[in-house]
């Protein structure tokens, strides 16, 4: 059973709704059997006593119904201002705008479909919550902290608020019908748990995880995950390579290419309704109509292809490995999703 929020300010006006119904029927049964009235004479009288409207008594009251009527009113007005008091408070405090924006943004959630969730907004979350703005994806973030939950919600990212090890935030936040999800949270445990719920939710989602060591690496994959990233030792082989080799480093940098000049490396997939499926690279000529250069084929059957030749087959559900323009690398990915055909060899 769910637990009822009671600083949420669509419960509270339930609430206040709830006490003035209960009033109001308080008052059509005590006028009914004290005084013997019908329900439309005891409503109405209930409803002039609390708005204090002015008028008189519709009947002669007997001593124990002005007795009635008097805690009728004490009762009726003290739990009116109250709820005035608390109704404006969440006005001025736009607590009901937020709730109304929130619930806004939960519908939108539940529509999205091959989207990213980012489980953890932590110092390595707010990078691949950069990265996943730049390559202009749908993403989800979920996070448990109140605060970090009111500065993304700010900024008008889509974010759940809650443990992302909780089924029910996951499926909140689209897990069954994601493309991936990242968990980048701090706790190695919760990495592990949030990697095992997911998997036992969707078998497909693609999954990648945070690991602190190679122990919690094997754990993770035992529990599911896709691709699991140690940072320190990213982290450290960048630093070396850095320190051996700078300038291969920096033509490497993802970013510094994006920046300066405008390519990047991006990975592709070959739909089934493609016109490249069938066709060999050379017929495909993807170097001649969009000026890129393929670096390698990800083929489910033979695995990673460096360095293909002119002659290798391209296949339904072949990943391509590219380098080149950003606006190139977008035609070709209409092209390889079926939704385009081939532009003509100038």
């Amino acid at each position: 059973m769910k637990k009822i929020n009671l600083k949420n300010p669509a419960v509270k006006l339930w609430i206040f709704a709830l006490i003035m119904i209960l009033i109001v029927a308080f008052g059509v049964i005590g006028f009914r059997i004290i005084e013997k009235w019908d329900y439309l004479d005891a409503l109405y009288m209930t409803i002039i006593t609390l708005t204090t409207i002015g008028f008189g008594e519709i009947k002669p009251l007997s001593s124990e119904g002005r007795l009635f009527t008097i805690i009728l009113i004490a009762g009726g007005m003290s739990a009116i201002v109250f709820a005035a008091r608390s109704a404006t408070q969440i006005l001025l405090e736009g607590q009901l705008q937020k709730y109304i924006g929130r619930r806004k943004m939960e519908r939108s959630v539940r529509k999205m479909k091959n989207h990213y969730i980012l489980c953890g907004f932590g110092r390595t979350g707010r990078k691949i919550c950069d990265e996943l703005r730049t390559a202009n994806v749908s993403y989800v973030v979920v996070e448990r902290k109140q605060e970090v939950f009111m500065e993304l919600e700010s900024y008008g990212v889509m974010v759940i608020q809650g443990e992302a090890t909780d089924d029910d935030v996951l499926i909140a936040a689209g897990v069954k019908d994601a493309k991936c999800l990242i968990s980048a949270v701090d706790s190695p445990a919760d990495n592990v748990f949030i990697t095992l719920t997911a998997r036992g939710l969707n078998s497909k989602l693609h999954i990648v995880a945070r690991a602190e060591s190679v122990d919690t690496e094997k754990k993770l994959f035992r529990a599911g995950a896709s691709k699991v990233v140690l940072p320190h030792a990213i982290g450290g082989r960048q630093m070396a390579l850095a320190a051996l080799r700078p300038s291969m480093v920096q033509f490497l940098e993802l970013e510094f290419l994006r920046e300066k000049y405008g390519v990047q490396m991006e990975e592709i997939h070959i739909s089934k309704q493609s016109v490249l499926t069938g066709l060999s690279l050379k017929d495909a000529a993807i170097s001649q109509r969009f000026g890129l250069v393929v670096i390698g084929i990800i083929n489910r059957s033979k695995g990673v292809i460096f360095n293909p030749g002119s002659h290798q087959i391209l296949e339904a559900d072949d990943d391509l490995i590219l380098f080149g323009d950003n606006e190139q690398l977008k035609r070709l990915e209409s092209v390889a999703s079926g939704s385009e055909t081939l532009p003509e060899l100038s």
